[in-house]
Formats: C-alpha cells, sequence, structure tokens
C-alpha cells in the first residue's frame, strides 16, 4: 500500500523559518505525537495564494513541498498539516502567482464540474452558473466568483449577465431574448 503524499504550498518568514522552526530546501522533516491544525504539525496549503492569508506577500518566502504521515486538513480551507514535511523547491512570488492561476484554473474547469456542482478541495459542495437557453457557463469575473452555494443567486450585479423569472441569459442569449421580444413575428 503506497503512502498518501500531498504536494502544496508553504511559507516562511525571510529566514525560512516557520514558529520559530528553522526550514531548508531539499530536507524533510517529520514529528512524532498529535498532529492538529493550527496547534501541532507541519503546514501547508494546496491552494498556492492561501499562503498569503498566513505570511505577507511580499516578504516572505515560499515553497513547494510534499506533506505525507499522518495527515489532517482543515475545514474550509486547504490548510493541511501533516507529520511529515519534504521542501523540495523554493518558489519566487511570480511562480506562486502563476502556480496559484492554473491550480484555480484546475478546480474551475468543466471537467471537473458535476451536474449538482463542483468538489472543492474543502469538500463544499459549490455550483456554477450556466445559461438556461445555451448551457454556457458563467466563467466569474473580477468581482465575482464563478461559484455559488446556490444556482438561484442573481449575478446581475456583478456581471453582464441576466436572470429573469428565475432563469439566468448569457450577454449574448440575453440580447436575442430582448430581440425576440420586440420583433413581432408574422404568422403564416
Amino acid at each position: 500500500m503506497s503512502e498518501n503524499v500531498i504536494t502544496s504550498y508553504k511559507g516562511f518568514d525571510k529566514n525560512m523559518k516557520c514558529r520559530g522552526f528553522q526550514y531548508e530546501v531539499g530536507k524533510e522533516y517529520e514529528m512524532d505525537g498529535e498532529i492538529k491544525c493550527s496547534k501541532q504539525g507541519f503546514h501547508a496549503c494546496k491552494s498556492p495564494m492561501e499562503v498569503w492569508n498566513y505570511y505577507d506577500m511580499l516578504n516572505s518566502r515560499y515553497a513547494e513541498v510534499e506533506q505525507s504521515g499522518k495527515i489532517e486538513e482543515e475545514e474550509n480551507s486547504t490548510k493541511v498539516c501533516s507529520s511529515r514535511i519534504k521542501i523540495k523547491a523554493e518558489l519566487k512570488l511570480a511562480d506562486i502567482i502563476n502556480i496559484g492561476v492554473e491550480w484555480l484554473k484546475d478546480i474551475t474547469s468543466p471537467s471537473k464540474v458535476k451536474a449538482d456542482g463542483v468538489l472543492k478541495d474543502n469538500g463544499d459542495r459549490m455550483k456554477q452558473i450556466v445559461c438556461d437557453r445555451c448551457g454556457g457557463v458563467f466563467g466569474g469575473t473580477d468581482t465575482c466568483s464563478a461559484l455559488f452555494y446556490d444556482k438561484s443567486t442573481d449575478i446581475e450585479d456583478f456581471s453582464n449577465w441576466k436572470m429573469i423569472d428565475g432563469k439566468h441569459y448569457c450577454p449574448v442569449c440575453d440580447g436575442v431574448r430582448s430581440l425576440m421580444e420586440c420583433i413581432p413575428l408574422k404568422k403564416k
């Protein structure tokens, strides 16, 4: 039976320390005892950009790590706590941003969406908004996520999509719908 290994991302202070513990690229560390998120164990995040919740974006160092051994995952985040950690490679801020964008694209890709929503890494069921006319998927905006807890969410305030009588319309289909309402069709 193979051991569960999770690739994740870790932040450090400028001296490559976390909570007073000194880390070094290429080294592996192990801890005995109880593993508990935010209390005891080696912590990192599956989402590269979540490390900014714990470390200053501009004055910190980052690494791609492998976590194994005893593992606990925190609810409502991608934070992972483990009894073993291997510091694989140091990453620059640009690396974290690029990997983070790819991570976001991956977790929101249509191939990962199920009929009743998408299962994110933290286990929450999220929904995508779909155009009721053409089936197009709302991709989000700079001020609005592409995933919602409720499919009946009205996204009109955040985007150029419309919601009419509980149905969502993408901008193209809304234009067609509006045009059809304005042009009286003659019966033969």
